[in-house]
């Protein structure tokens, strides 16, 4: 039986809270990040500024990840202490919270200060929340439905922070949707305090009938055998009770042959360019990503001339894509584990048929052109364009959630932070790809080429997805 040292961590340090806490942080981080970005533009504008201030703003969030990402994730894995360095980043949250509420005071450069932080503590939960889910999962086995669920905050958040915002702006005045975020803020902070690591060097003592049961008379004879991973048996040298004691050994050395000797460090970061796998993810991230953000500019516009929605009606389409990333996320988080029991290549199980769903629905999104090009007295039903959305959003989760864990399958232990970082390199990359290019396409020639350059961008993703391979890395 288990002594009572081992409980008291249990519940502190249990898988499922720290996936609610994970799943908490990417919440109030997009939450917070939906809140803001509506009422953006009109305080920018209340304030004097113009359309290139409010560029200028979107930058400062893309620089603040930038700087954020691998400087954490070096960080994280150099010092393993990922609770302390996300309680930085939501420190970096609450003063991108305040600065937003100042700068109907102190003007541009409060905003321009609050989007840094905001984006940097962005690139800190996400860096260190999915290195932090990988620690519990270091054998690979549940991490993929493990990493759909956590991904189901960021559309939840999507979905509650943009009406919030909206409404607490125009009902209860400037200050209350940046009130609001704090409240969040104050609850994420309880439950990163609550939530304890993985503990890798703590001993507890089992009965020797329990060891029996489970070794072998040789095991139980080893000064120093394995009984079961991570413990390993140390006989006392002169007690002849009828108990032993287990000492856990640290995870990290169980892939030795894995990892490099060199702690984590600006050239350990620059390291992982060369892994062929982690490139190849972070590529299709950004085009993936690219198509996602490439329609939230330009849906709006086509609605709203098309169909003369407003922009509650236009929320109500967006659900369209956001309701089925929501629960597809732990459905292809559940997949790929599938895939990895039966041993199939997730990418061309799961991958690369939800990318030919993209570019079908994507080539779909042409039949929606404006009536008057066919001569027709109306446009096309909108239900019709609703079922594309639908499938739209669909086809992104079931493309963006098997990158995660096949993210902290690609790299040992000792860099996963520092991998989760590229890939919120690549992501700012795509957030900058996707909302340019379409917008430009869209007002150079209009929504019909719009849509085959989303085709485009997912058709570019395939000859690395036919020619990925997951790596055979033991992670036990």
């Amino acid at each position: 039986m288990a002594v009572e040292s081992v409980t008291k961590l249990n519940w502190r340090s249990s898988t499922w809270l720290c996936l609610a806490v994970v799943w908490l942080g990417i919440f109030v981080d997009i939450c917070t990040y939906s809140i803001v970005i509506p009422i953006l533009p009109i305080i920018v504008v209340e304030q004097g500024g113009d359309a290139r201030s409010v560029g200028i703003l979107l930058g400062a969030y893309g620089l603040g990840t930038l700087v954020a990402a691998p400087t954490f994730g070096i960080l994280s894995d150099r010092v393993r202490k990922r609770k302390l360095l996300m309680l930085i980043g939501l420190a970096g949250l609450l003063l991108s919270t305040l600065f937003f509420a100042m700068g109907k005071f102190l003007g541009f450069a409060a905003f321009f200060i609050a989007r840094f932080f905001q984006g940097a503590s962005s690139a800190v939960v996400w860096t260190l929340g999915l290195a932090l889910v990988s620690d519990h999962y270091r054998s690979g086995e549940g991490i993929g439905a493990a990493m759909g669920i956590v991904l189901s905050g960021f559309t939840v958040g999507q979905v509650a922070g943009a009406p919030i915002g909206g409404a607490l702006y125009s009902q209860l005045g400037f200050f209350a949707p940046f009130i609001f975020c704090g409240v969040l803020i104050g609850l994420d902070l309880i439950g990163r305090l609550l939530i304890e690591e993985p503990s890798y060097e703590s001993s507890t003592e089992v009965d020797i009938e329990q060891v029996v049961e489970e070794s072998s008379p040789e095991q139980l004879l080893e000064p120093k055998s394995e009984i079961e991973a991570p413990y390993e048996v140390i006989a006392p040298a002169v007690d002849t009770s009828l108990s032993i004691e287990l000492a856990p050994v640290n995870a990290s050395s169980t892939a030795t042959e894995k990892t490099s000797s060199q702690p984590a460090s600006i050239r350990s970061f620059f390291a992982l360019f060369l892994n062929p796998h982690l490139v190849v993810l972070c590529y299709v991230t950004i085009f993936v990503s690219g198509c996602i953000t490439a329609i939230e500019p330009t849906l709006p516009l086509f609605l709203e001339q098309n169909y003369g929605l407003d922009s509650l009606g236009v929320g109500l389409v967006f659900l369209a894509a956001v309701i089925p990333a929501g629960v597809g996320s732990p459905l292809a988080g559940w997949v790929w584990d599938l895939c990895k029991i039966k041993k199939l290549n997730g990418s061309h199980y799961v991958l690369l048929p939800a990318t030919i769903a993209g570019i079908i629905t994507s080539l779909s999104f042409c039949l929606f052109l404006p009536p008057e090009q066919f001569n027709l007295p109306s446009p096309a039903p909108l239900a019709a364009l609703v079922v594309t959305v639908f499938i739209f959003g669909a086809a992104c989760a079931f493309l963006m959630t098997p990158i995660f864990p096949e993210i902290t399958a690609t790299v040992p232990n000792s860099s996963v932070a520092q991998s989760y970082a590229l890939y919120m390199i690549a992501f700012s990359l795509s957030l900058l790809l996707g909302p340019t290019v379409s917008s430009a396409v869209y007002t150079a020639w209009g929504w019909s080429w719009m849509s085959i350059t989303i085709a485009i961008m997912f058709l570019l993703c395939i000859p690395a997805l036919i020619w990925y391979r997951s790596p055979d890395l033991d992670k036990s």
